[in-house]
C-alpha cells in the first residue's frame, strides 16, 4: 500500500480555521499509519501537511480571508500553492522540472 498525501491550507481560512483543522488531519493521519503499521515517512508513504500564512480557503492571496473578498481577489490560485503542488509532485516522480 502506497500513500502519498499532500494537504494545503490558507492561515486566512475562516471557513475551516488552520490549527486546529491541521492538527486534526496530523492526528488522523498518524492514526491511520498506526492501525496501517506503517512510517508516513518511509519511501511507500509520503505524507506533507503546510499551512500558507498569507492564503485564504480557495488557496488565493488574501488580506482579511473573509468570504466577501472572494469576488474581489482576480487570483485563480496563487503561485506558492501551485508551487508546494509542483514540487510535490516532481518528488513522488523523481523527476527535474522543465525550463523553457
Amino acid at each position: 500500500m502506497q500513500s502519498h498525501v499532500l494537504v494545503l491550507q490558507g492561515g486566512k481560512d475562516v471557513q475551516v480555521p488552520a490549527t486546529a483543522n491541521l492538527q486534526r488531519i496530523r492526528e488522523a493521519l498518524g492514526n491511520v499509519a498506526q492501525q496501517n503499521n506503517v512510517s508516513l515517512q518511509d519511501d511507500n508513504h509520503k505524507v506533507k501537511v503546510l499551512l500558507l500564512p498569507e492564503l485564504n480557503h480557495l488557496l488565493k492571496q488574501a488580506k482579511t480571508g473573509g468570504i466577501h473578498e472572494y469576488l474581489l481577489l482576480e487570483q485563480t490560485i496563487a503561485p506558492l500553492a501551485l508551487d508546494h503542488i509542483s514540487s510535490w509532485m516532481q518528488q513522488l516522480t523523481k523527476t527535474s522540472p522543465k525550463r523553457h
